[in-house]
């Protein structure tokens, strides 16, 4: 026969530990700020503090970090839109986001609040993180969606996975076809030659576009012309940080500011891969992109072996 008394500790001590499992859960979460990965090239961290935003890459040998992180509009991120423009300034809409559409972003809202964390994780090799996102335009509005990342390294490159998943009741927004970044890449100011190629020959080595762009409004690549994929941000050596986006219909990019500046600094670079998508109120999206460290040419020979080009 059970003691009654050591099964009524073991059951008071189950029901404790469920009871804390949250709490336990939660001090990980606030207190591993960054998860981050480094396979012996390249460390990237993704930021739980910013919705698990990419707000740090380097070198693994190196502690420079090449992502501009000046507010939660920077980082590399998910970002969407749809429907129109609307004028929301009665309910807190910042008067210089308006009108705006719904834009859900990853990293927080214009005035700087957070988004709410659903499920974290490391496990070495992946890194996952569900979020619920604010409305950038808003003040501290959540959006009725989910984003979800799922992050690995592949030798000198960061593979991302994301996610939109939406559950949305509104009748604000009409379902129009609008401009989506996939992702927001935004990197330090001293990554200021933008490389990319838009011309008759793709795929075949043909010269590349160099250009260094001030904006925004951003300079738009391949809108009118074939393209490769991808698009890279250099300095005067050649070295820099590269996107890759195999449905990517265009690319936008250049620099706002000045050139030069590390990851704190107002100016920045920015590219984007660039579809035309059109969501509404229980669309499911995802896609995949690549950020590739190195030269323009160790940028592009990815792109070609990715692309089954070499």
């Amino acid at each position: 026969m059970k003691d009654p008394v050591t099964t009524f500790w073991k059951i008071t001590i189950a029901l404790a530990c469920l009871l804390l499992l949250p709490v336990i859960i939660a001090r990980v979460w606030s207190g591993n700020r960054v998860l981050t990965l480094d396979n012996g090239k390249i460390r990237v961290g993704a930021s739980l503090k910013y919705g698990g935003a990419i707000t740090y890459l380097s070198l693994s040998r190196e502690d420079r970090n090449l992502i501009n992180d000046h507010d939660r509009g920077r980082q590399v991120q998910q970002s969407y839109y749809a429907g129109q423009d609307i004028d929301r300034k009665a309910e807190g809409q910042r008067k210089n986001w308006s009108p705006w559409p719904w834009n859900p972003i990853g990293a927080g809202d214009a005035y700087g609040n957070k988004p709410r964390i659903v499920s974290a994780s490391n496990d070495g090799k992946t890194v996952y993180v569900k979020i619920v996102p604010l409305l950038w335009d808003m003040k501290n509005e959540f959006a009725e969606c989910y984003f979800e990342s799922w992050i690995n390294l592949q030798d000198n490159a960061v593979h991302v996975r994301n996610k939109l998943t939406c559950f949305r009741r509104d009748d604000k927004w009409k379902a129009v076809p609008k401009q989506q970044e996939l992702p927001a890449m935004y990197t330090i100011a001293d990554l200021s030659q933008l490389y990319t190629y838009e011309g008759p020959a793709p795929f075949t080595h043909a010269p590349l576009t160099s250009a260094l762009k001030i904006g925004p409004p951003w300079t738009d690549y391949g809108r009118n012309m074939p393209h490769e994929k991808w698009a890279a941000l250099a300095d005067a050596h050649q070295w820099g940080v590269g996107i890759y986006n195999p449905i990517a219909e265009i690319f936008a990019g250049g620099i706002v500011g000045k050139p030069g500046g590390d990851t704190k600094s107002d100016s920045t670079g920015y590219l984007s891969p660039m579809r035309t998508e059109t969501f509404d109120k229980n669309s499911v999206y995802q896609y995949d992109y690549y950020i590739i460290v190195g030269t323009v040419n160790e940028i592009r020979d990815f792109v070609y072996k990715a692309e089954g080009k070499t």
